[in-house]
C-alpha cells in the first residue's frame, strides 16, 4: 500500500511528540501518521484494534488504537518486545476509548 507519509520518525522522536501532544484521544491517527510516518512494525489486532510502533535502539514507543483514535501511548523496552509485554511507563491511556 502506498501513502504519502513521511520517512518513519525513530522512538525518541516519537516520545518527545507523544508527551507534549494535547487532547491525544481526539487526534486523529492519519494526523499523527502525517508528523511521525506510519510504522511498518504494526499488529492488527481484532475489533478495530491495531497497535504501532516507532522503535530505535534506545527507545520504542507503542500506541494502541481503536478506530482511528489512540487509546494508550507506552514507552517499552525496545530490545525485548513481545505482543503484550509491560510498559516501562504510560505515557497516556484513555479507558473510555478502550
Amino acid at each position: 500500500m502506498q501513502n504519502n507519509y513521511p520517512e518513519v520518525a525513530s522512538g525518541e522522536v516519537a516520545e518527545i511528540y507523544f508527551r507534549g501532544v494535547k487532547n491525544l484521544a481526539e487526534r486523529p491517527l492519519d494526523d499523527i501518521f502525517q508528523l511521525l510516518g506510519m510504522p511498518v512494525d504494526y499488529d492488527d489486532w481484532d475489533l478495530g484494534r491495531v497497535v504501532y510502533q516507532w522503535r530505535s535502539a534506545r527507545r520504542c514507543v507503542r500506541i494502541h488504537t481503536r478506530h482511528d483514535r489512540v487509546n494508550a501511548v507506552y514507552l517499552v523496552d525496545p530490545v525485548d518486545t513481545p505482543r503484550f509485554g509491560e510498559a516501562l511507563e504510560v505515557i497516556f491511556d484513555n479507558p473510555e476509548g478502550r
